[in-house]
């Protein structure tokens, strides 16, 4: 869903693992990056409030506490009614209540952070992203990147890799022929150029086609310039 604004790659290039071969628009990253920032901020700047909120509930209910246990001594002596003990009694509770909704503070403006920072994580995976990568290194074969345009998860991919540069020849061999070729054999390849170069036999065709009676063979050939994709070739195995 993001723009391509810069291409770094062409058709026929040679990439290694890990290149940058196009960059997207980070634009909506970035912002979306500066709002976490203030979210993060103000989900540490809950805790440290929540933290003081306890620290203060907590001197209340030790205050409200020692209050009522003065009161509660007083009132076995009779000196003390039980209306201030009632009283006692209540600002205690009260401070007990303050301090559970301190406490609850703490734990929803922790949940607030945890919640921020797997954001953060998501939205620095997302910019990472921005930044189009080869996994492997090899040569570009098809590039469908184009300046401006959106990609999009269900769209054709932007780059295709030549692993390593590898290109066979897919040999079509007479059934009759099949037996005698070995894997490992070497092949004399002639590219429409003229030049020949040697290859060998990579993997021999598990099944022959029913009407023309041809087997596929694989035929691994080496990094040559005049070698492309979809091209045709003549091979003689030795």
């Amino acid at each position: 869903g993001l723009r391509i604004v810069e291409l770094l790659a062409d058709e026929g290039d040679s990439v290694v693992a890990g290149q940058v071969l196009a960059r997207l628009a980070r634009d909506t990253v970035t912002v979306q990056l500066a709002q976490n920032d203030a979210s993060l901020a103000r989900a540490e700047a809950g805790i440290a409030q929540a933290r003081n909120q306890i620290v203060q509930a907590e001197a209340t209910a030790v205050e409200a506490r020692a209050g009522l246990a003065r009161t509660q001594a007083l009132k076995l002596t009779g000196n003390a009614t039980q209306e201030i003990l009632d009283q006692r009694i209540s600002l205690a509770r009260g401070a007990e209540a303050r301090l559970a909704a301190a406490q609850d503070g703490l734990a929803l403006a922790e949940a607030d952070l945890a919640q921020s920072r797997a954001q953060r994580k998501e939205l620095e995976l997302k910019l990472a992203r921005t930044e189009i990568r080869t996994p492997v290194s090899g040569i570009v074969s098809r590039r469908t990147a184009r300046i401006g345009a959106n990609t999009a998860l269900g769209g054709d991919a932007l780059f295709r890799i030549i692993v390593n540069g590898e290109v066979e020849l897919e040999a079509e061999v007479l059934e009759m022929h099949l037996a005698r070729l070995t894997v490992g054999a070497p092949v004399e390849v002639f590219a429409a150029s003229g030049r020949s170069v040697t290859g060998r036999v990579r993997l021999l065709p598990a099944e022959v086609d029913r009407a023309s009676r041809i087997g596929r063979v694989r035929i691994a050939l080496p990094r040559d310039p005049d070698l492309r994709i979809g091209a045709f070739a003549r091979a003689r195995v030795i």
